[in-house]
Formats: C-alpha cells, sequence, structure tokens
C-alpha cells in the first residue's frame, strides 16, 4: 500500500510518501524554506511523519526520531551545498558529483534497517542530533 499526503507545517506544504517500512519526504523548496524558518524543525517533520505512518500503516515506523531527524538534515544541506557549487564555475567532474548529490538528495527515504542499506550511518549519527542541528542550523 502506498499513500501520499501533504503535511502543512506552519505555510508550508510537505510531501510525504508512506510505504510498508518506509517514509519519503520530497526535499523541495517547501520543505528547505520551512526548516530554514524553522531552524529545528527537522525533528517536527520526523515526528508528525512518523505519527501518521502509524495513522495511515497501523504500526510503527522503525526508526528512531533522532536517526529520522539527521538523515532529514543530512539531506538537505548537502543539496543546498551542491545547489550553490553547481552554479559556480567549476571543473566538470566537481559539477557532475553536485548532480550525483542532487539526485540522490531530492526524496529522503527513511527506511527501516531490514530495507535501508544506510539505515546504520543515520542510527549512528542520531545520537549527535542536537550537535548536528547546532552546527548546520544555529
Amino acid at each position: 500500500m502506498i499513500i501520499k499526503e501533504e503535511i502543512y507545517f506552519k505555510k508550508y506544504r510537505i510531501q510525504v510518501v508512506y510505504e510498508d517500512k518506509v517514509i519519503r519526504i520530497t526535499n523541495d523548496e517547501n520543505l528547505i524554506d520551512y526548516l530554514k524558518e524553522w531552524g529545528h524543525g527537522a525533528r517536527e517533520i520526523a515526528t508528525k511523519s512518523k505519527e501518521r505512518y502509524y495513522y495511515h500503516m497501523n504500526k510503527e515506523l522503525e526508526i528512531s526520531t533522532d536517526s529520522m531527524t539527521v538523515e532529514i538534515l543530512g539531506h538537505v544541506y548537502p543539496g543546498l551545498m551542491a545547489e550553490a557549487i553547481r552554479g559556480l564555475p567549476a571543473p566538470d567532474n566537481i559539477k557532475k558529483f553536485c548532480r550525483r548529490i542532487l539526485k540522490s538528495t531530492c526524496v529522503i527515504d527513511c527506511g527501516e534497517s531490514s530495507i535501508d542499506d544506510n539505515r546504520w550511518v543515520w542510527d549512528k549519527l542520531a545520537p549527535f542530533r542536537r550537535v548536528i542541528e547546532a552546527i548546520l542550523i544555529d
């Protein structure tokens, strides 16, 4: 079962897709603008998305809120950097690398460890969520 919905945070419409064992969040201007305005809004998005997952799927998503928060930030901010670099005069290999980053960060796939090969990265970074937020946001 695939369920698509929009979750509103303030005036920003965040597009979310729910599937078994995964939440997909569209990394677009609405998400970026919300995070810029709200600061630590990635945790709020993770919390609300997990609540809505439970509502739709009738089960908990087996991802900690901190892990999901770090994953959101770990997609948004490298994407912003790649977008900025892409517009600068740079060697072709750098531009190619930026395109690859943009392609891999346009949708944030937050999957349980049984289906997400990268879950361990976000889980290992989760205890440092506050530090990561402070570095990226504050």
